[in-house]
């Protein structure tokens, strides 16, 4: 009786193990039949959403093919009517409809005159529309209400446009007993300008003119300037300072076979270098030879140095330079001056290009004195300075 006791107790031990493990097999199995069921569903709604998208793009299918197929039909028919009304083919009398006689022919003029007016009209109008779009994008002042509105440094001088004797020749500089009464009224205005202008301190005595671009009349200014200084008494140097393209030696008469570009070169002794001129207490220091990089040594303290030994010497010192915005030869010579004056000609420089370059002195905290509107046109109805020839006063009258 034990012996089965104990056996019967362990049967139920085994089956109690067996039915544990029946039960963790059947939760594994409903685990994965579970699962199963979930991605059959998400394959079930794939489904579902694919067949709705090709339904969809079948009903677009069926709707293209009855557009190419209602296309096609109306191709067919103009293709019939027009194989039946070319010159070749006859035109079926029932499918051709008279929709309105053609009235009896009346002769018409040509009305040419009207005709005319009309395109003339028309012309002036569009005429003056591009007219005045390009004088909005014209930058570039022609007159002194124009210069004021587009730059706030002060107006020394207006220069009147001189034209040279013949096409290729140069405007001749100032002469003793000039008859270009207006031109030579014009630089004693600006030399008066420079002379009793409001300053504080000492008044300026290194001038250097410049200007934004090329052939806006600044080495013209720069020599005049400097002969009505020295005609009024004053002691002038004037150096070509302008060591790429400078000629004042030609425009003066003066030999420059050694000049300003040997004294910062080489070393020279300046005062071996200066060439006295045809006017009376003015002296030349030529420009030299070329030099390809002025700006390196006008950057040296012993050129600013050299500036001052020439003002000791001379009561003003005039420089011609190269311009502001042809290289930085200004840029690095302007800050040893104590004054620089701005050349603008009328109708050719552009205030954009003029204001960058006023920028580019700025910059270098220059002391800029003013402008010069050069080239202005005598003829426009703001300019009337020094027009009364009949006070011109000549030698012998």
């Amino acid at each position: 009786m034990v012996a089965l006791s104990e056996e019967l107790t362990s049967q139920e031990k085994d089956l109690e193990i067996l039915r544990k493990q029946n039960a963790d097999r059947l939760e594994n199995t409903r685990v994965i039949l579970k699962a199963n069921i979930e991605i059959i569903q998400a394959k079930i709604e794939l489904l579902k959403t694919n067949t709705a998208d090709i339904s969809r793009k079948m009903a677009q299918y069926e709707k293209i093919k009855a557009d190419n197929l209602r296309n096609q039909q109306q191709y067919n028919q103009l293709l019939i009517s027009y194989n039946q009304l070319t010159l070749g083919g006859k035109a079926d009398p029932e499918t051709v409809k008279i929709s309105e006689r053609a009235s009896e022919p009346m002769p018409v003029s040509p009305q040419i005159f009207r005709n005319l007016t009309i395109a003339a009209i028309i012309g002036l109008v569009l005429g003056s529309i591009l007219l005045f779009i390009i004088d909005r994008l014209d930058d570039r002042p022609t007159s002194f209400t124009e210069l004021q509105q587009m730059f706030d440094e002060p107006v020394l001088g207006q220069v009147p446009n001189e034209k040279p004797l013949s096409k290729n020749a140069e405007t001749r500089l100032l002469q003793p007993g000039d008859s270009r009464h207006a031109f030579v009224e014009a630089y004693r205005n600006l030399r008066s300008s420079l002379l009793y202008m409001a300053t504080e301190g000492k008044r300026a005595k290194i001038l250097l003119v410049t200007s934004a671009v090329p052939n806006d009349g600044k080495s013209m200014t720069t020599a005049n300037l400097a002969i009505t200084l020295a005609q009024a008494g004053s002691s002038v140097l004037l150096i070509d300072a302008d060591l790429r393209r400078g000629h004042l030696h030609k425009r003066l008469g003066v030999e420059s076979a050694a000049g300003f570009t040997e004294v910062l070169t080489q070393g020279l002794d300046w005062t071996q270098t200066v060439k006295p001129t045809n006017v009376a207490n003015l002296s030349l220091l030529p420009r030299g030879g070329l030099c390809n990089n002025p700006g390196e040594y006008f950057l040296r303290l012993s050129t600013k140095e050299l500036l001052k030994t020439m003002a000791g010497r001379y009561d003003y010192v005039v420089i011609d330079s190269a311009p502001v915005m042809a290289a930085d030869d200004v840029g690095s010579l302007s800050p040893h001056v104590e004054g620089v004056i701005f050349v603008i000609r009328a109708g050719q420089t552009s205030a954009r290009i003029a204001h960058a370059a006023l920028d580019v002195l700025y910059q270098r905290e220059v002391n800029i004195l003013g402008l010069v509107f050069n080239g202005v046109e005598s003829a426009a109805t703001e300019y009337y300075f020094y027009k009364y020839q009949n006070y011109a006063v000549y030698p012998g009258a």
